[in-house]
């Protein structure tokens, strides 16, 4: 008979959460050194924490390829009694990724999650899940944090971006990286569905950086034409000193 993988259960109970150093004791155990002090050592099973009861550490953390002793800065959060990590980002750096998804219940569209800040002033986000495309985190998904900023440009009617601060820069980059030209669509009060389509059709690959375990940055990639420059026409002139090679 085949083995049987363990199911966990449906609910998920958190128990210690933040920043904290991964350290590898051996290829069997590894110690959670958390900022705030606290240490918790843990038997490694490597698997889909939310498939396998059994698994204590995600798949895609690169904890073969660490040297006993050595350590990796992360953010993360363990289930409760901490014998589990659920949820685990490197703390910094600059990672290429492709766009998977925005968070929203299953089988039903996503929405933008209206929200109070201070003051109880009202606001709308949204979470884009992106992949880790290559490198030693390869197949990490990380989710970041949109706000919604778009409006409409009154003249036409299309969409535009409203301000000049981090959610509005974010915005404008996230939809960049991902293929969505706002500028050319009419105003919608909830675009997410439409920006979902259109990036997982372009699969583009871009780049996030992430500051203290988040999202800070979206970085679109470079395109063909932004490296090289545009390709000459057939019809095109040769420059004089073209000309002047062409002739020696």
């Amino acid at each position: 008979m085949a083995p049987r993988t363990a199911k966990r259960k449906s609910a998920i109970e958190y128990g210690t959460s933040g920043e904290a150093n991964l350290v590898k004791l051996d290829d069997k155990r590894a110690r959670i050194d958390f900022a705030e002090g606290k240490k918790v050592e843990l038997q490694v099973v490597q698997g889909n924490v939310f498939e396998d009861e059994n698994a204590t550490l995600p798949e895609y953390v690169p904890f073969k390829a660490m040297a006993a002793n050595k350590s990796i800065p992360v953010r993360l959060s363990m289930e409760e009694g901490d014998k589990r990590v659920l949820f685990i980002n490197p703390l910094a750096g600059e990672f290429k990724v492709k766009f998977v998804r925005f968070q929203a219940p299953e089988g039903s569209e996503p929405v933008w999650v209206e929200k109070q800040g201070k003051g109880k002033r009202p606001y709308r986000e949204a979470n884009p899940f992106v992949e880790v495309t290559e490198g030693r985190w390869k197949g990490l998904t990380i989710r970041g944090r949109l706000f919604d900023n778009f409006g409409e440009w009154k003249e036409d009617g299309l969409t535009t971006i409203y301000g000049e601060g981090t959610g509005s820069e974010n915005l404008r980059d996230f939809c960049s990286c991902v293929g969505f030209n706002y500028w050319e669509v009419p105003f919608s009060e909830n675009h997410l569905p439409e920006i979902q389509k259109i990036a997982l059709e372009k699969e583009n690959e871009f780049s996030i950086i992430l500051v203290k375990g988040y999202v800070a940055n979206w970085v679109a990639g470079l395109d063909e034409e932004d490296v090289y420059g545009d390709a000459p026409e057939e019809n095109d002139t040769p420059s004089a000193a073209e000309s002047m090679l062409e002739e020696k």
